[in-house]
């Protein structure tokens, strides 16, 4: 309204404004998640009489408009309006407002300002490692978000939306699938509106986190286990060769490893009855809840085949299901008598194993079995040690293919060998505690033989410096027929006939005969066609050692 004086007349005339009332909308200002500043400014205010002035706000696509009247007050300058949304505002979707002043003669109105509102953050910025089947839980500001709004990752394609387990203002929980990607991967999660959800033109899809996968790995171990029996596993993410990947078994940790959905604890060198199992991801080490607990062998799973013994035999240990109990890892077992370590133990097949006593004085000992995995298992039935003592029963010179008698400690269960010379010329059990054997391949004059004990499936061991005896060598005694002709037949009694093929030839005169037949006793022989007639004698050559022995009468040869 304005005021115009006319010439110096004291009659004041008042001229009616008629210039258009002047306003504008200006960018909303302070802007959050339910909370905005309207802002517009009146440039110019003419007489009319002011009903009501506001602002006019609308949603997005202009939808649901709210009118916030001011009153019929107003006067030139800034107009501020802090607006509180009946609802939180949606994540990037455009609203719209303006301003306006309703006279008695018109309404008048800005032009419309947009604004969008991104109230909205995420506290982690950096890459978050992240287990396959975990759940993601991200804190910041998550007010704005809807149940529209999704999440999915871009690294594969087609991309895939993840579950949100749990969303509040200040945080939100995201389930990762275990079937998501590979150990050490790196994707980006994002987030976005649903294509079918309200107002899906609206609203720009955005990073919300980084994260790196992490394998994991899930063992079905419960309850008792036995050692050898395999462990079902079940892998995500993982496969052979993969890197910053362990597992735990035990004391130990190991590159990753899957045998078709299983491992075994064999070759493993475990150490423990109780076994915690777990894997480090290269970021945490994750352990099993349960330990997995060994079904530990008792003493009457082994058992010696004998309770009595030499010293240095080998005995049988028998058991039953022995790989159920420790797979292949039976070869780090150890065998004790008293504290003494035996040699072996020699697997033998599915129910026994041999190992040999150690040396020890007479006595009797108990049996350890030493394991890894399970410690020290005491056998019930101890071993008696008895070293071997034998005598010859009757001594007296041998010839060749005599029977020897030996009457000792033997054990009826052991297998004992004779060795003379380097060569075996008995192997075999005793009886009622005498061991019986024929005297050959010896020497003639002085000979010793050994008594080894074992024989058969494994190789003696010989435990003194044996026995000496006298082997005279060939005793001619006697032939007949005293007198004969060419082609006649001979026999010869005396001892020491046993080896006659190899060590002994016989001769009427100088002419070797041929050997019809022998045995220890007796040798029958054809008298030779070119014997010269008259007395000859009766000779044996025999070349270990060298020499020969003649009859003490003569053949006469007619």
């Amino acid at each position: 309204m304005s005021f115009v004086w006319l010439g110096c007349s004291t009659k004041e005339e008042i001229i009616p404004d008629t210039k258009p009332i002047q306003i504008e909308a200006l960018p909303a200002g302070n802007v959050t998640a339910s909370i905005v500043t309207l802002n517009a400014e009146v440039q110019y205010l003419n007489d009319e009489v002011v009903l009501d002035h506001g602002f006019m706000i609308m949603g997005v696509n202009n939808s649901n408009p709210e009118k916030v009247s001011l009153g019929k007050i107003v006067k030139a300058g800034p107009i501020n309006l802090e607006y509180k949304s009946k609802s939180v505002f949606e994540l990037d979707a455009y609203y719209s407002y303006y301003y306006y002043i309703q006279t008695e003669k018109q309404r008048y109105l800005s032009k419309s300002i947009s604004f969008t509102v991104k109230d909205f953050w995420v506290d982690q910025q950096s890459v978050l490692p992240i287990t396959l089947g975990d759940t993601l839980h991200l804190t910041g500001k998550f007010e704005q978000l809807s149940n529209y709004n999704i999440v999915r990752v871009s690294n594969i394609y087609p991309q895939r939306e993840l579950s949100i387990v749990k969303r509040d203002k200040d945080f939100m929980d995201i389930l990762i699938p275990k079937d998501l990607g590979n150990h050490g991967q790196n994707m980006t999660i994002l987030l976005s509106k649903s294509s079918n959800g309200q107002n899906s033109n609206f609203g720009r899809e955005q990073s919300l986190v980084s994260i790196k996968l992490l394998g994991k790995v899930e063992f079905n171990a419960n309850g008792p286990h036995y050692f050898g029996d395999d462990i079902p596993i079940k892998s995500y993410g993982l496969s052979w060769g993969v890197s910053n990947f362990n597992l735990i078994i035990g004391n130990r940790i190991l590159s990753y490893f899957n045998d078709n959905d299983k491992i075994n604890l064999s070759g493993l060198k475990i150490t423990q009855q109780s076994i915690r199992l777990g894997y480090y991801n290269g970021v945490d080490t994750v352990i099993a809840k349960q330990k997995l607990e060994l079904i530990r062998p008792n003493q009457d799973f082994f058992e010696t085949t004998n309770i009595v013994a030499h010293p240095r035999q080998m005995n049988t240990m028998r058991f039953t299901n022995l790989l159920q109990y420790f797979g292949s890892d039976y070869y780090n077992m150890k065998i004790f008598v008293g504290d003494s370590l035996s040699s072996g133990p020699i697997y033998y097949g599915p129910d026994s194993m041999h190992f040999q006593m150690p040396r020890l004085a007479d006595g009797s000992y108990k049996v350890t079995i030493n394991t890894p995995q399970y410690g020290n298992i005491v056998l019930k039935k101890p071993i008696e040690i008895k070293k071997l003592k034998y005598e010859i029963q009757n001594k007296v010179p041998y010839y060749i293919g005599d029977e020897i008698t030996l009457k000792g400690n033997f054990l009826d269960h052991c297998n004992y060998v004779i060795k003379i010379n380097d060569f075996d010329i008995f192997s075999g059990a005793a009886k009622n505690s005498m061991l019986k054997f024929k005297l050959w391949n010896a020497n003639f004059g002085k000979e010793t033989f050994l008594v080894g004990i074992g024989g058969g499936d494994y190789y003696p061991v010989y435990p003194d410096k044996g026995e000496t005896i006298d082997v005279p060598g060939i005793r001619i005694d006697s032939f007949s027929p005293t007198s004969g002709y060419a082609g006649d037949i001979m026999t010869i009694t005396g001892k020491g006939f046993a080896n006659m093929y190899s060590m002994v030839n016989v001769f009427v005169g100088d002419v070797s005969a041929k050997v019809i037949s022998f045995n220890n006793n007796s040798v029958k022989i054809y008298v030779p066609i070119t014997i010269r007639k008259g007395p000859v004698p009766i000779r044996m050559m025999y070349y270990i050692p060298n020499g020969e022995v003649v009859a003490s009468q003569k053949f006469e040869a007619k």
